[in-house]
């Protein structure tokens, strides 16, 4: 049987005293590292803060002084250019018209006759103009007064006039008289309208129309032969529009 060994209790507070104590130191030991490490983390800091470049102020854009607005001159109101007073116009347009216009019948009505006449004025550049009767009518055989009246803007008018004659048989028949003297062979186209002439003054307009169908029927074979194919054409021209005026 084994012996059992008792420690005094002195001996054993001791035991207890220096595990206490043995903890104590472990703890000590624990928070001597904290605190170095500690200090080792704030150094670091310290020093990454003092090589970082220090911060540059801010830098305010500079303030340009205010632009005043550019002065306009003072305008002058408008001058007025000065009022002349009217000027009253009291000159007439100028008519410019034909002398005699002559025309041959072509019917036994007359004959459309076409003529010209211009107006000016000294401040109308455009005066009505009215001529009766118009121009491109038909105009009886014998005289006819054509009248004319313009107007300018400020009323002024002016009138003229002249004489439109249309010719007859009769008068036909003295010209195609004329225009035969020397014509064709002999007398015998000169002939023939002296007879026509005495018929018409006869009033025999029967035999005026007979006479001038003969004189036609001669000149036409002349054409080219004794009388000039122009000269032929007109010769017949004359005698066939004198027979229409006749009636015939």
């Amino acid at each position: 049987m084994a012996a059992t060994m008792r420690v005094p209790r002195s001996g054993r507070a001791s035991v207890h005293l220096r595990r206490a104590l043995g903890v104590v130191a472990a703890v000590l030991s624990v928070l001597a590292l904290v605190a170095l490490f500690a200090s080792v983390r704030v150094g670091a800091a310290v020093g990454a803060a003092s090589e970082s470049p220090a911060a540059s102020p801010a830098v305010s854009p500079p303030v340009s002084p205010p632009v005043s607005p550019p002065v306009s001159p003072p305008v002058s109101p408008p001058v007025s250019p000065p009022v002349s007073p009217p000027v009253t116009d009291s000159i007439p347009p100028t008519i410019t018209v034909p002398a005699e216009v002559v025309a041959k019948a072509t019917s036994a009505a007359g004959a459309i006759v076409a003529y010209t006449v211009s107006v000016t004025d000294n401040s109308d550049p455009s005066p009505t103009l009215i001529c009766t009767p118009l121009s491109g009518s038909v105009f009886a055989i014998g005289d006819t007064l054509v009248t004319c009246t313009a107007t300018d803007a400020a009323g002024n008018a002016a009138t003229d006039d002249f004489s439109v004659h249309v010719k007859g048989a009769a008068e036909q028949l003295a010209d195609l008289g004329d225009a035969v003297n020397g014509v064709g062979p002999g007398t015998s186209l000169r002939d023939k309208v002296n007879d026509a002439q005495a018929a018409l003054g006869r009033t025999d307009v029967p035999r005026t129309c007979s006479i001038l169908r003969a004189f036609i029927n001669q000149v036409k074979p002349q054409s080219r032969k004794s009388i000039p194919p122009v000269t032929a054409v007109s010769l017949v021209a004359d005698a066939t529009r004198i027979r229409a005026v006749l009636g015939c």
